[in-house]
């Protein structure tokens, strides 16, 4: 069982796709995420992180796709499950 809340989870995405892109330096990127973990990807650039600050990561990433993304977390925050994903209107 995943014990991690969703700030934590979107600093694993955010770390992995910088080791990524240090391991390949002239691949362009697309980023994919399906429910939740489309909410993650997005945040990739809208969030305040390492890779949304840094100007030549934000240029290597060409596309997203999300598929069934969960975008709309305010109705989620209003509930008992918010106690276990710590989920905030912004996810640094």
């Amino acid at each position: 069982m995943c014990t991690a809340k969703v700030p934590e989870m979107a600093g694993m995405i955010q770390k992995a796709v910088i080791k990524a892109m240090r391991l390949f330096p002239k691949a362009k990127f697309v980023l994919a995420g399906h429910s939740a973990g489309a909410h993650l990807v997005a945040n990739i650039l809208c969030g305040n992180n390492q890779v949304s600050q840094n100007e030549e990561l934000v240029r290597r990433i060409v596309g997203f796709v999300f598929v069934s993304g969960l975008f709309d977390i305010r109705p989620i925050q209003r509930t008992i499950i918010n106690e276990a994903l710590d989920l905030t209107m912004y996810v640094s």
